[in-house]
């Protein structure tokens, strides 16, 4: 066993009361290991309506399984987060959702689909965001924006 952060033992399984376990790339050796997303959180996008619940159903958890890169070290200004051992999974879904209608559409021009999960392997916020120019399966300013290329 590797250690993930200070204090952390690494494992491939994770729970935790209160909190649902989903399947995500682990970024140690590329296969699968667990995740959590709280039942709080859980509640909230269920309160935002189908398509919230639709996204998180169905989008965040094939982005998780389906990257295109991951990075380790997360800088968002509009979040406050700067944390180095947060993680980004960068995936371009070909599908969206309508929030407000609910209705699957084709996947927002020139975004890609981000998922930010926190060194205890929570997930913390997911969402759509601008694509690089120079590259359309990253988001812009990703050099910027993430410390280590992980995949």
């Amino acid at each position: 066993m590797s250690e993930t952060h200070p204090g952390a033992v690494y494992s491939k399984t994770k729970e935790r009361r209160g909190y649902a376990t989903l399947q995500a790339v682990d970024p140690h050796d590329g296969g699968q290991w667990d995740v959590l997303l709280s039942h709080d959180q859980m509640d909230w996008i269920a309160a935002n309506g189908k398509g919230a619940a639709r996204e998180l159903a169905d989008t965040v958890r094939w982005s998780l399984l389906n990257i295109r890169h991951l990075y380790r070290g997360v800088r968002d200004d509009d979040r406050d987060v700067d944390d180095d051992g947060w993680l980004c999974y960068v995936a371009t879904p070909e599908h969206a959702y309508n929030w407000k209608s609910g209705e699957k559409v084709r996947s927002w021009p020139h975004q890609v689909f981000l998922v930010y999960v926190t060194d205890e392997r929570v997930v913390y916020h997911w969402r759509w965001d601008d694509c690089s120019e120079d590259d359309p399966h990253l988001p812009v300013d990703y050099l910027k924006r993430f410390r280590d290329k992980v995949f």
